[in-house]
């Protein structure tokens, strides 16, 4: 069965009243805000936690594990980093926890050295696992969670960003009006790599920001290899957000196109309504059978791109299938 999140935090908020609170949950659904703030709200239930997002929390006894690096996946290091400070004992009233942001992307070592940690946690341990593809989790990860399924949220609709709307735009503009080829393929193509390398620019500027207001704290109290590791990890961190950035671009994509060939059974059905009238019109011009190869076709880039840095290559080829 599938919750809103306020159904779920009601859920959790009456396990830990009763003192049945589990220390492991898997928590799943179509969407990271969703799963964001259902975690938020539980770590404000248990510990108190006040913040808007999971990368502003501060608080010493919580700790975030999320992917890194050129391919996004969460290492064994990071794991037995995270397994390290649970031997820390919190203060009396705090929980240790952990959230495994995309916790689909441990690799597999990683996921067997955590089985343990999931199995027998130390006390006042909650450890909580993020994935909008919890299919990709080896089983005795999934097992060992109580599983916590989310299901869409209306409010996602009215969640677009400027650069969402400018890529969705740049497909209605490429593909619909100007209709399928390789003009179109390679036009997107372009539209697309534009888009991502300002969301790099982007979240490369916010981190070094941070960097450089870390440095101005705590430059001249600490040695310099803990900033040349602080440097290096923010980095890795924005190329991360970045990575995030550019699959959900993607998933975007996907769903445009998913709206499409839903408009041929249940045209009052749609994830994107405000392009409502240009999924139908696609409809209009695409057979399922067209629509579905489409489909097929993005979701292999973005599947070939979570596991390659080629990306330039991947998105010619792939938006070639898709478009041309």
């Amino acid at each position: 069965m599938a919750w809103s999140t306020d159904e779920a935090l009601s859920y959790l908020r009456q396990a830990w009243e009763s003192q049945r609170l589990a220390h492991a949950y898997l928590i799943t659904g179509p969407s990271t805000r969703l799963l964001e703030t259902l975690a938020l709200g539980l770590l404000r239930l248990v510990n108190g936690i006040e913040a808007t997002s999971l990368t502003e929390i501060k608080h010493a006894s919580t700790t975030l594990i999320q992917p890194l690096g050129r391919i996004r996946t969460i290492s064994i290091d990071a794991i037995r980093e995270f397994e390290a400070t649970l031997q820390f004992s919190p203060d009396s009233s705090a929980w240790r926890a952990g959230i495994l942001f995309e916790a689909d992307r441990l690799t597999h070592g990683a996921a067997n050295a955590f089985l343990k940690t999931l199995e027998e946690p130390p006390p006042q341990t909650l450890l909580l696992l993020l994935s909008e593809h919890p299919e990709k989790l080896i089983p005795t990860v999934v097992s060992r969670c109580v599983p916590v399924a989310l299901r869409p949220d209306p409010a996602d609709h009215e969640t677009l960003t400027d650069t969402e709307r400018r890529l969705l735009d740049c497909v209605v503009h490429r593909f619909l009006e100007g209709g399928p080829g390789v003009v179109a393929a390679f036009g997107l193509a372009r539209d697309f790599s534009a888009l991502v390398q300002e969301s790099l620019e982007t979240v490369t500027a916010q981190f070094e920001k941070q960097l450089a207001e870390e440095t101005a704290v705590y430059g001249k109290t600490t040695d310099g290899s803990w900033l040349k590791d602080r440097k290096e990890f923010l980095e890795q961190a924005a190329r991360s957000e970045y990575l995030r950035r550019r699959s959900r671009h993607l998933e975007l994509i996907l769903t445009f196109l998913g709206d499409a060939l839903r408009s041929h059974w249940t045209p009052d059905r749609h994830e994107l309504p405000d392009y409502r009238e240009s999924a139908a019109a696609l409809a209009a011009h695409h057979s399922p059978a067209d629509l579905v190869s489409r489909l097929e076709a993005m979701a292999t880039v973005r599947d070939q791109l979570s596991t390659t840095a080629l990306e330039g290559l991947i998105l010619e080829a792939g938006f070639l299938r898709a478009f041309g």
